[in-house]
């Protein structure tokens, strides 16, 4: 992978990187106000780990990820991240502690599940994803997690019927949100096995 380690190490960068194992951003501020295009990623991680690790970052096109994980205050605050996942596998989205991926816009398609905990974590956040498999959770955990934020849940793959299930587990968590499924490319229906709130 490329690592950022250490504060700012990456801060302000602009760079291309192909043929990578994914992109670290270690430390606080390690990926701030970065720009990334990541081609031909070989089944790499995303991470932003560190305080205001990739706040601000912009990656206009990353491919075949593995994992997607902001995880530690304002991680990917007002990030941009656009690009698909492990066409086979698909990945995980993560975003963890307070405000991570608050007021971010994520675009990614075969995505198996998504994760907003921590107060604030996905607060005012635009978050567009296609699903990849029966297996997909959504799991929000933490006080205003989901505040007035967009979640749109596409489905293009007529052999997924199902979504194991969205859980809001906390005060307030998912307050003022939407969450819009689209299935119209489902023949017959989809059964979400469960939703907690």
């Amino acid at each position: 992978p490329m690592f950022c380690e250490s504060n700012s190490a990456c801060k302000d960068m602009m760079l291309n990187v192909v043929n990578s194992k994914g992109l670290i951003c270690d430390g606080r501020y390690a990926c701030m106000n970065a720009v990334f295009g990541v081609v031909n990623n070989i089944a790499g991680t995303l991470v932003c780990a560190g305080m205001n690790a990739c706040e601000n970052m912009k990656i206009s096109k990353i491919d075949n990820l593995s994992n997607i994980q902001c995880i530690d205050n304002k991680a990917c605050f007002n990030s941009t991240i656009i690009g698909t996942c492990n066409k086979g596998l698909g990945c995980q989205i993560e975003c963890d502690l307070t405000s991570s991926c608050a007021y971010s816009t994520i675009n990614l398609t075969n995505v198996n599940g998504l994760t907003c905990t921590g107060g604030d974590s996905c607060r005012y956040s635009n978050i567009d994803i296609t699903i990849n498999s029966n297996r997909f959770e959504f799991i929000i955990f933490g006080i205003f997690a989901l505040d007035n934020s967009i979640i749109n849940l596409s489905i293009n793959d007529a052999s997924i019927t199902e979504i194991a299930g969205i859980q809001c587990g906390s005060i307030a968590c998912c307050e003022n949100s939407k969450i819009i499924i689209d299935a119209s490319m489902v023949k017959d229906r989809v059964i979400i096995n469960g939703i907690q709130c």
